[in-house]
C-alpha cells in the first residue's frame, strides 16, 4: 500500500512537471515573438535565443511523460528533472536579483517560483518512490 502511494506521489509530480514543461516548451519554441513581447524586455533580442530552449523543455516534458506511463527504473531521468529544475530556478533567481533584468517581476519571478516548487516536490516524491525507481 505504502509503495502504490508513493508512485502515485511520482506520477502526480510527473504530470506537473509534464505540463509545465510542455506549456513553456511549446511556448518557446512556436511563439518566441509572443513570449518576448509578454515580458517586455527593453533590450532587442534574437527570437533563436528562446526558440532553442522551447526544445530542450519540450523534450524534458515528454521525458516525464514517459516516466508517468512507467516509473519503474527511471531514476536517472527523475534526477535530471531535479538538476534542471533546479538550476532552472536558481538561474532565473540569479538573473533577477543581480543582473538587472528588464522584463517584468511576474512574468520572470513565476518561472522561478515553479521551478524551485517541482524541485522540491520530486526530491519529495523521489524519496517516496526510491525502490521503484532503482
Amino acid at each position: 500500500m505504502s509503495q502504490d502511494n508513493s508512485i502515485k506521489k511520482l506520477k502526480v509530480v510527473m504530470v506537473l512537471f509534464f505540463v509545465s514543461y510542455l506549456f513553456y516548451g511549446i511556448s518557446f519554441l512556436l511563439f518566441p515573438g509572443m513570449i518576448y513581447a509578454m515580458a517586455h524586455a527593453a533590450e532587442p533580442l534574437s527570437l533563436s535565443w528562446i526558440r532553442w530552449s522551447g526544445g530542450a523543455l519540450f523534450a524534458l516534458g515528454i521525458g516525464a511523460l514517459q516516466v508517468f506511463r512507467n516509473p519503474s527504473r527511471n531514476s536517472g531521468f527523475v534526477s535530471v528533472a531535479m538538476i534542471s529544475a533546479l538550476l532552472v530556478g536558481l538561474g532565473l533567481l540569479y538573473s533577477r536579483l543581480f543582473d538587472n533584468s528588464t522584463s517584468t517581476f511576474i512574468f520572470h519571478m513565476t518561472p522561478c517560483f515553479i521551478n524551485l516548487g517541482l524541485f522540491f516536490l520530486l526530491v519529495w516524491a523521489r524519496q517516496g518512490a526510491k525502490e521503484i525507481l532503482k
